[in-house]
């Protein structure tokens, strides 16, 4: 039996923030998975997005992606 996609809408719904990284360059950057969700749709998997992901520094495609709490949330 499979498991369903994570997807940026279900992200959006929790207390989650996503850092993205740059391992070329180690550019960061934290986002708002809800703000992903209206920009690339909510049905669309994290794994997905991070396919489409490039270093808006040095170019790379060599990212990594981390789901961390957002301060303050509440659970």
């Amino acid at each position: 039996m499979s498991e369903d996609p994570v997807t940026l809408g279900n992200v959006a719904k929790t207390s989650l923030h996503l850092i993205v990284w740059c391992k070329a360059c180690r550019h960061q950057n934290s986002t708002d998975p809800a703000d992903l969700a209206a920009l690339y749709g909510a049905d669309t998997p994290i794994e997905v997005w991070h396919e489409r992901l490039v270093c808006s520094r040095c170019g790379s495609r060599d990212v990594e992606t981390l789901l961390i709490g957002r301060r303050g949330a509440r659970h």
